[in-house]
């Protein structure tokens, strides 16, 4: 989640000044300005401050990341989204416990390279 009332010290350059002059500032090509992080171009690299889902933990996240992603999360509870994606996905945490996939695997484990190659298939 953004954190609120974040601003951002911006140089302008030639790609940008016509897009912060549509936005209503008066700027012109090297100028440096300070703005409300939400007036960022779209695909602007530049990171915001956002708030952890899992953990509540405040981490630093490309503008453009922010926006295409659903939920939030630090490095420390990237299994945790991982996890629960897979939940909400496959019905379970671990797409490898689908029997779907499972068949799939078991499949391509004896049909690839020979098929009997001496491999034991585990599960």
């Amino acid at each position: 989640m953004l954190l609120e009332n974040q601003t951002i010290n911006v140089k302008v350059t030639n790609m940008t000044e016509i897009y912060f002059k549509e936005k209503g500032h008066n700027v012109k090509n090297g100028d440096k300005i300070n703005i409300p992080i939400e007036e960022l171009p779209s695909g602007s690299g530049l990171k915001a401050l956002v708030m952890c889902d899992y953990c509540g933990s405040i981490f630093e996240k490309q503008w453009r990341k922010i926006l295409i992603s659903k939920d939030d999360c630090c490095k420390n509870c990237k299994t945790k989204k991982m996890m629960r994606t897979s939940l909400k996905k496959y019905g379970n945490v671990c797409s490898l416990h689908n029997p779907i996939i499972e068949e799939k695997v078991k499949y391509a484990a004896t049909s690839s390279i020979g098929g009997g190659s001496g491999r034991k298939v585990i599960f």
